[in-house]
């Protein structure tokens, strides 16, 4: 099987799916191949720091004392104190090819409708949070005292307690933003279907780089990605996919505060469910974990007959999704991947955690 006959196959898929001919779907192809990589990596493109305290002081009157990273990928999220107040803000810098202005709106909208109904989530730190410096966008939020915690079946029955609780909420009709995507590419926002558009924008802009060795894998990827979820159709709820990790930090009372919310919105509740699941793979108590996030999950909640029957594949969704980012970025690289990297999907562990949620929420109590 060669590399171009291959490419080939995916361009000409590409077009039955989206109505249109070869050549335009060759023509797409090649563009999202050379724009993928400066979508994706737009967020690491801020610039000129050195004018930020005199930003705060003109836009909020406040002076700043000292601007430390807390992004620990070249991101531009910053921890500001601030010489005139006892609580440091947060200040995400987001260069105008990284995400588009109206988003950052959206997501102060979020962060007051999360306030509004008492979730444990990140506070905007002015009434007019959003402000343009130097041709970006900055978003002030407060600074949340607390760190990540490892996933204890304890910890982790706690995140999906709040997740339950979340998913309860009552929009009484408000309108937002969809959500529930990761949206690491600008170009993908929204819900979860836009992640399986971008793991395949991802695959698409290196599958004529794969070398021959490699293509059975990749091609296996690829019908991974089209075998997930994406939860279409499900019921929906003000929602999120960072439900643990670097997103969650707890605080000296205990509490887990929920930061990052540019993925918020109203999405399919069940991918979110799917998505902390994931914490069970490779866990030496996976049966415990999964446990608690069925016991934490449905104090609020209780998944419908068509969300269970669904689960297995929504769970495919987040592996598949970060195999594809894990595969373009080693080919990208000049490393094509060999099949023994951790991020390659593992669809007998993602299905055996559907099959014990399942049977517990079906069936009672399992043995452990």
């Amino acid at each position: 099987m060669t590399r171009g006959g291959s490419f080939k196959r995916a361009v000409r898929r590409e077009a039955r799916a989206a109505g249109v001919s070869y050549t335009q779907a060759l023509a797409r192809t090649q563009r999202d191949r050379d724009t993928v990589d400066r979508r994706v990596r737009a967020w690491r493109r801020w610039h000129r720091l050195d004018g930020l305290g005199d930003h705060f002081w003109r836009t909020y009157r406040v002076r700043v004392a000292a601007v430390t990273t807390l992004s620990a990928h070249g991101g531009g999220i910053f921890r500001v104190d601030l010489a005139d107040r006892p609580t440091p803000w947060v200040a995400r810098v987001v260069p105008p090819d990284a995400r588009a202005a109206d988003r950052l709106h959206e997501d102060v909208e979020i962060l007051r409708l999360l306030e509004r109904v008492g979730f444990p989530a990140e506070r905007c730190a002015h009434p007019e949070p959003v402000s343009s410096y130097r041709g970006q966008q900055v978003l002030v939020t407060g600074y949340v005292d607390g760190a990540p915690c490892p996933n204890t079946p304890d910890h982790v029955r706690r995140l999906a307690d709040a997740l339950g609780r979340l998913h309860s909420r009552s929009l009484d009709g408000r309108t937002i933003r969809d959500g529930g995507a990761w949206g690491h590419d600008p170009a993908h926002v929204g819900k979860p279907n836009e992640d399986v558009r971008a793991a395949l924008g991802y695959l698409d802009a290196v599958a004529d780089r794969v070398p021959a060795e490699g293509r059975s894998r990749f091609e296996a990827l690829r019908d991974e990605v089209h075998a997930a979820d994406a939860c279409d159709g499900l019921p929906e709820a003000l929602t999120t996919p960072r439900t643990g990790g670097p997103n969650v930090l707890v605080t000296d009372d205990g509490t887990g505060v929920f930061v990052d919310w540019k993925s918020g919105g109203r999405g399919p509740r069940l991918a979110a469910v799917a998505g902390l699941l994931q914490a069970a793979a490779r866990h030496p108590r996976a049966d415990y974990v999964v446990d608690a996030v069925i016991d934490g999950y449905t104090q609020d909640v209780r998944l419908s007959p068509e969300e269970l029957d669904r689960l297995a594949g929504a769970m495919r969704l987040q592996p598949a999704y970060y195999a594809a980012s894990g595969y373009w970025q080693a080919v990208a690289a000049g490393r094509p991947p060999v099949g023994s990297e951790r991020w390659w999907p593992d669809r007998r562990a993602t299905d055996a955690i559907a099959e014990r949620v399942v049977g517990r929420l079906t069936d009672g109590e399992p043995e452990r």
